[in-house]
């Protein structure tokens, strides 16, 4: 359809594909959330997910999977362990707090943890690195408030995005040192 208008040829087709195919994934992630929390009961569950991954996970990075059925499949089950953590494991302050604390720990450490299709020139590692603590510094401000407010759910699943984000970035990390470690 964009060929018939003139909108696509050769020299941009491919990257016409590939913003419709992850315009078309990001869409798919949106929807499943926001379902699988409206069946659990709360949709803003859903909605806080994907805000407080999607920003996190642009300027942290994390781990790539090698294929798109592993990167499919650890999407979606990661993404359905958040939300059902937020709505059935009984989050203690405590808890909470521990685990924002770790995983904050782990963002210092580790962000940004770069893909091997995209690697960052220093300038680029500066202002992603200033990016992801920024974003995370401030959704645990927004934690706090969901918590003030009792919006226990939605507090719940930001601390379970961060452990998920802090996850991907330790495991980012190993990978893209493995990989080096081949290289040389």
């Amino acid at each position: 359809m964009l060929r018939q208008v003139g909108l696509v040829d050769e020299s941009n087709d491919k990257i016409v594909e590939v913003g419709l195919t992850r315009l078309m994934n990001i869409t798919m992630d949106w929807i499943f959330s926001v379902v699988c929390a409206a069946i659990m009961g709360n949709m803003w569950v859903g909605i806080v997910f994907e805000i407080s991954y999607a920003l996190l996970r642009i300027y942290a990075g994390g781990y790539h999977a090698k294929n798109k059925k592993s990167c499919f499949y650890l999407t979606y089950i990661s993404t359905l362990l958040c939300i059902i953590s937020a709505f059935f494991v009984p989050f203690s302050i405590w808890l909470i707090v521990g685990l924002t604390m770790v995983s904050m720990v782990i963002f210092i450490k580790l962000v940004p943890v770069q893909s091997e299709n995209k690697p960052l020139n220093r300038v680029e590692v500066k202002i992603y690195r200033r990016n992801a603590l920024c974003i995370a510094f401030g959704e645990v401000l927004l934690l706090v408030c969901f918590l003030l407010s009792k919006k226990n759910q939605c507090a719940n699943v930001i601390c379970a995005t961060f452990v998920l984000v802090a996850i991907g970035l330790i495991a980012g990390a190993k990978n893209q040192k493995s990989s080096l470690y081949h290289l040389h």
